[in-house]
């Protein structure tokens, strides 16, 4: 007798035929925040697999809870969303076209970017802005979900899970009022809709739909095939290979380019490019980029040296910020080298392709950008000769008309003559040009020009999600992927180029001792949802090349992550221990090389309840920029200073404090982002704000410590940490240590110990009524004091109760006289 399935088994075979818009549009706000809906379902991804499918298999829910997870963050903070109202609403079958007037709340994440309506977007749409969840609960509001499915125009599009949609990846967003959306569920025939009609953004699914597609489509599985071997190690080299003696192409080219870097960076190109020409089986490389150790000087000579091999490459990275990276230095570095060699590569030989504002393409990679070349393949590729001109080509009666003339005007032989030559030349470079088959220009469909690109270029770079839109390009098939910050990019995402058709090699560069993966579900994250290729493999005993110097760090700064996260395998670059790399900012010994600035703050949930800040070290970061700055003025050197929280509030409210005061300097820059948006930069300076400060030790994910290492290497000459040591000390956490290595090293410090600083900590203890916090004998007001001063529990209760500010100041004024040896005049 078969058993009955319980309803959880029902939904998982329902969403499995539902596909993932579909699975997403069945679930109700009371699956949307239900933390356990998939939790008995989710299990941990194992390290290696079995088949094929079970390793696809794997990330399936957890793709699903983590998209619910994102949908509820969403949810929750609806009354802060970008929203609009509808103007005018067509609906026709399956879609919706919408009009808005204008977006609002287009910053209301606390960032400096607006919100853009893209395609993939999820909406809500209802008949009353909400502004809370309980809102949509209200009986008789009506609302829907709704996928963005186009932009600009209504040509309609499937939005079937089988189909790509990137037409308009590409196109510019900013004003866009006008768009076509597939609803959740059908209510623009409900009664008095149309009189009002709200659109609220929640989230962007187009990343999680492409994974969704990668983990079902089955496609090029060479590379797949190599990396599921359980508990294998990558050979280091192929067995019929090794019997050959193969060189490599183009020896003295490479010799000259190789030349640019130290040995363990030559080792790692040489070792790849030695692998990929094997034509017997598929090679994954990993090449392991500690901080400031030349990753991305690294990737551009090999993906330089791949190209000058012929090797169709893809090089991704999981953001945008990081692949416009990588592009901009190839670009350099083949400019460099044409100059060298003039039968080299065009910069038509690589292209870059994505979206033009998200990746914020500039003068130095705008050649090198699909939209661009595009624009000017078009002027170019237009009609090849005038309609003047067109007609010498038809008109054969000129001849004998002028032969008719030659008594009359004997010149006009000659002008017949250089006519016919003329004409002779251009039909031969008509019939050149078409020998080419290049593609006609049509300013109302540039797809034959776009296809071109494609098929002319020998290196292409984009963001792993974008390379979704190269399934449906018609071109010589890509020989090698090339993934660049591989830890940080999920092995569920990479799956999407690695299954690209004609992939044999892949080679990834990246540190998982730094940050992996973005993921917002407790559940995935405890399945390692997060987890990276590079990461899986590295725990597999796979080998890797070693960037062994680093170039960033004066070597005080680099001493405790090398200890701590790379077992002293680092090695500190001749120049950054030279004494001119050690800067005086600002006087010593506090704000030296490297320091540990104790800061008696109070950490607090912010008004959402997700995030968390801490005025008094926002107080302290606002003074310290005051004083480098006026150190500054004046100077002639360039001074960079990066703020760095782990916290998106505190991230929030430092920008708020410092407002636009120093956006506009020439010469001195400040830059306020969170440990994750660091990732992969360094400035002069970088001030740390590490927000815990409570008498419990609690310091939440600011424990973990591949968060901890990239906030510690971000920056060149000085690092500055503000905390609360005693917190942290007792989180018992890699900051434990990095406490105790600070005072071993003489680098702890008490903010209070400089006058600036303690005026700003008291200024904002009494502006955020946090006085109560100075009621300890151990507290700076009374730790030069000629008695101990001590405070009873009833006397803490009793000073908490004062409302006035004033009065809890004259207290403690008084308190300080008193522990000082004053005392009151008797005759009074």
């Amino acid at each position: 007798m078969e058993r009955e399935c319980s309803s959880s088994e029902k939904k998982v075979d329902t969403r499995e035929n539902l596909g993932f818009l579909g699975t997403i549009f069945s679930w109700s706000l009371e699956d949307i925040f239900n933390e356990n809906l998939y939790k008995n379902q989710v299990e941990t991804i194992p390290k290696s697999f079995q088949s094929i499918k079970s390793y696809f298999g794997s990330y399936v829910l957890p793709l699903l809870e983590e998209t619910r997870a994102a949908m509820c963050s969403s949810l929750e903070i609806i009354g802060r969303a970008p929203y609009a109202e509808v103007t005018n609403l067509e609906a026709s079958k399956y879609t919706y076209d919408i009009h808005i007037n204008c977006w609002r709340n287009r910053l209301s994440d606390g960032g400096k970017e607006p919100y853009r309506i893209q395609p993939g977007d999820i909406l809500l749409l209802a008949d009353a802005k909400p502004e809370t969840v309980s809102d949509l609960e209200r009986v008789g509001r009506t609302w829907t979900f709704a996928l963005v499915t186009n932009i600009s125009d209504f040509k309609i599009k499937d939005v079937n899970e089988d189909k790509i949609e990137d037409e308009d990846e590409n196109s510019s967003t900013f004003t866009c009022t006008c768009f076509k959306v597939k609803p959740q569920k059908d209510i623009a025939s409900e009664e008095g809709l149309q009189k009002s009609l709200y659109v609220v953004f929640l989230m962007n699914i187009t990343t999680n739909r492409r994974i969704w597609s990668a983990l079902h489509m089955y496609g090029n599985l060479s590379i797949i095939k190599e990396v599921l071997r359980p508990g294998s190690q990558v050979e280091e080299s192929c067995p019929l290979c090794s019997i050959q003696n193969r060189g490599t192409p183009d020896e003295n080219f490479l010799t000259s380019l190789l030349s640019q870097l130290n040995e363990s960076q030559k080792d790692a190109v040489l070792a790849c490019l030695n692998k990929i020409q094997c034509n017997y089986k598929s090679h994954l490389e990993l090449i392991w980029g500690p901080p400031g150790t030349g990753k991305t000087k690294t990737v551009s000579v090999l993906l330089v040296s791949l190209l000058r091999m012929k090797h169709r490459t893809l090089a991704c990275a999981p953001t945008n910020a990081a692949i416009r990276e990588v592009a901009a230095r190839v670009v350099k570095l083949l400019k460099e080298s044409n100059e060298a060699d003039f039968s080299f590569h065009s910069l038509g030989d690589i292209l870059l392709f994505g979206n033009k504002e998200r990746l914020e393409v500039g003068s130095k990679i705008e050649e090198i950008f699909l939209d661009y070349r595009v624009e000017r393949l078009t002027d170019c590729l237009g009609p090849l000769v005038s309609k003047d001109v067109e007609e010498l080509f038809t008109n054969s009666r000129d001849g004998d008309v002028l032969s008719k003339n030659i008594n009359e005007a004997p010149c006009m032989l000659t002008l017949c003559l250089l006519r016919s030559q003329c004409l002779s030349v251009l039909k031969t470079l008509r019939d050149s040009l078409s020998e080419l088959k290049l593609p006609r220009a049509n300013y109302n469909d540039s797809n034959s020009i776009v296809q071109f690109c494609f098929q002319a270029a020998d290196l292409l770079f984009c963001t792993a999600a974008s390379s979704y839109r190269l399934y449906r390009v018609a071109m010589e098939p890509l020989q090698v992927l090339v993934i660049d910050e591989a830890a940080q990019l999920k092995e569920c995402e990479s799956a999407i180029p690695l299954q690209l058709p004609g992939l044999v090699h892949s080679i990834l560069i990246g540190d998982e001792c730094q940050l992996p993966a973005t993921v917002q579900s407790n559940v995935s994250g405890e399945a390692s949802f997060g987890r990276s290729l590079f990461e899986r493999m590295s725990l597999l005993g796979y080998s890797k090349h070693l960037l062994n110097v680093q170039y960033r760090m004066h070597p005080s700064i680099s001493f405790f992550p090398n200890a701590t996260f790379y077992d002293n395998r680092i090695l500190d670059a001749p120049h950054v221990k030279h004494e001119t790399y050690e800067k005086h900012y600002l006087p010593w010994p506090m704000f030296g090389p490297y320091s540990f600035i104790n800061v008696p703050g109070r950490d607090v949930v912010d008004d959402v309840g997700h995030s968390r800040k801490n005025m008094i070290e926002v107080a302290v970061l606002h003074r310290l920029l005051r004083t480098l700055y006026k150190a500054w003025n004046g100077s002639k050197e360039k001074l960079s200073i990066g703020i760095i929280s782990p916290y998106a509030a505190q991230v929030v409210a430092i920008r708020n404090k410092l407002g636009s005061k120093y956006e506009k300097l020439d010469g001195f820059t400040v830059k306020v982002k969170s440990v994750d948006g660091f990732q992969g930069g360094e400035e002069d300076i970088i001030i740390i704000s590490t927000v815990r400060s409570n008498t419990a030790g609690a310091i939440g994910f600011v424990s973990n410590p591949q968060r901890t290492n990239v906030a510690l290497t971000r920056a060149r000459h000085s690092l500055w940490i503000l905390g609360n040591g005693s917190t942290l000390a007792n989180g018992e956490s890699v900051w434990e240590d990095l406490i105790h290595d600070a005072k071993e090293r003489h680098c702890f410090f008490n903010a209070e110990d400089d006058k600036e600083l303690e005026k700003a900590i008291l200024d904002a203890k009494k502006d955020f009524d946090q006085l109560d916090d100075l009621l300890n004998g151990d507290s700076f007001l009374f730790k030069n004091s000629r008695w101990k001063v001590l405070f009873s529990d009833y006397f803490r209760k009793s000073f908490g109760k004062v409302k006035s500010v004033q009065t809890k100041k004259s207290v403690l004024n008084l308190l300080l006289k008193l522990s000082s040896g004053w005392r009151p005049n008797e005759n009074l």
